[in-house]
């Protein structure tokens, strides 16, 4: 999920298919935690076993990555809340190859356009297109050596829009904190 001032997105990508579930324009936090919910409970197959009622997730809580600015914060902190271990994402952060990116926006983006280039993979078209937000992206080496994108308000002033879509399939290439593995004895 992604808030830049237009839309929240809501972008799944499994396998070699992404494409954007839904989208709203709601600042409201439970409005997108709801949304959040219902996405999970809707990529869950609940069958009965052995007079057991047994539920697989094909999307897990600590698949989701959330936008962990603004509203996405709130809507973070309150999944938390009620038991979903979702992943708050701060894109100005650290990335996993700080060698490389400048922060995890930049390691994500390049992530997905290498993703985007394979030639087994999809991007799944709405009416509107939406995908063509990718094509806004710049990327620059900085002084220091590292990949980085354009600024968003930059990027704002170039195109009189937000690249809402574009940052939510970005974040579908996030990676989750390692939960502790933890014995207790």
């Amino acid at each position: 999920m992604a808030g830049g001032g237009d839309y929240n997105v809501y972008a799944i990508r499994q396998g070699n298919l992404a494409w954007f579930e839904t989208w709203n324009r709601s600042n409201d936090t439970m409005t997108n935690v709801n949304e959040v919910i219902r996405l999970i409970e809707k990529y869950t197959h609940t069958q009965i076993v052995e007079d057991k009622e047994v539920k697989t997730r094909f999307l897990k809580p600590e698949q989701v990555f959330i936008d962990d600015i603004g509203i996405g914060r709130g809507v973070t902190d309150r999944l938390k809340e009620l038991g979903y271990a979702v992943n708050g994402i701060s894109v100005g952060g650290k990335p996993k190859d700080p060698e490389k990116y400048k922060n995890i926006k930049a390691e994500n983006y390049w992530l997905a356009q290498e993703w985007v280039k394979k030639a087994d993979t999809r991007l799944i078209h709405d009416k509107d297109n939406r995908w063509h937000q990718m094509t806004w992206i710049k990327y620059k080496v900085s002084t220091d050596k590292v990949l980085q994108i354009e600024p968003k308000e930059d990027l704002k002033k170039r195109t009189s829009k937000s690249p809402d879509f574009a940052e939510a399939f970005m974040l579908t290439f996030s990676v989750a904190d390692p939960t502790p593995n933890l014995t207790w004895l």
